[in-house]
C-alpha cells in the first residue's frame, strides 16, 4: 500500500486488465497495518501513513473485482493505538468489506511481544479496542472472537519480564539513534 506511484499504477492497471479480460475473477489485496497514527509509522518505518490510508480508501470503493484485508502484527509498541486502526478499518468496511487478522509479534526478538509485561497494562487497551469494533456481521464476531483469543493468553501474565524490557529499551534506543527519532515520546508507557 506504499509502493511508488509508478509501481502502484502499474501493477493495480495489470490486475484491472486481467481481471476485465476475465483472466482472474477476483484480486486480493491484503495490507500490513499494525496501529494508527505516529506508533504506526515508528513501528514499520518509512510507512506514509497519508497514502496508505488514501489508497485503503481507494481499495474501499473498488467493486467485487477486488478483495481487501488487513493483517495486523501485534506488537507491545502497536497495543495502544490498536483502536484507532480498528476506527480506520470500520470506517472504510461501510462501503466493502475488510477482512481483519492479526496475531502476536512472532519473530526472534521477543522483547517486542507484548507478553513481556502483566497483562494489567494492557486490560485497558483491550476494552478500548473491544469497543471499537463492530459485531453486526459474523465476519465481525470472528474478528472478535480471535482478539477475545490473544487477551487470554495474555491474561496467564502476571508479572513484568524486567530482562525482556531492558532488552526492549536497548532495542529501540538502538534504532532511535540510527533514525534520528524517540522513541520515548510516542510510548511512556513502556518505561516501566
Amino acid at each position: 500500500m506504499n509502493a511508488p506511484e509508478k509501481y502502484w499504477n502499474l501493477y493495480i492497471n495489470r490486475i484491472k486488465d486481467l481481471q476485465n479480460r476475465g483472466h482472474i475473477k477476483t484480486f486480493d489485496l491484503t495490507a500490513s497495518i499494525d496501529c494508527w497514527g505516529p506508533e504506526q509509522e515508528y513501528a514499520r518505518h518509512g510507512l506514509n501513513l497519508e497514502l496508505f490510508e488514501e489508497r485503503l480508501r481507494w481499495a474501499s470503493e473498488q467493486g467485487d473485482w477486488l478483495r481487501l484485508n488487513c493483517n495486523q502484527t501485534v506488537t507491545c509498541l502497536t497495543m495502544r493505538s490498536m483502536p484507532e486502526l480498528i476506527d480506520r478499518i470500520a470506517k472504510y468496511s461501510k462501503k466493502k468489506h475488510i477482512g481483519h487478522y492479526f496475531e502476536y509479534y512472532i519473530g526472534p526478538e521477543q522483547y517486542q511481544h507484548p507478553k513481556i509485561f502483566a497483562y494489567d497494562m494492557w486490560q485497558e487497551d483491550f476494552k478500548r479496542i473491544y469497543n471499537e469494533m463492530r459485531r453486526e456481521t459474523v465476519e465481525h464476531q470472528e474478528v472478535f472472537t480471535r482478539l477475545a483469543g490473544l487477551e487470554q493468553q495474555l491474561k496467564t501474565v502476571k508479572q513484568h519480564d524486567y530482562k525482556q524490557i531492558e532488552n526492549l529499551h536497548i532495542y529501540l534506543d538502538e534504532l532511535d539513534r540510527r533514525r534520528g527519532t524517540d522513541w520515548r515520546s510516542l510510548f511512556p508507557y513502556l518505561m516501566v
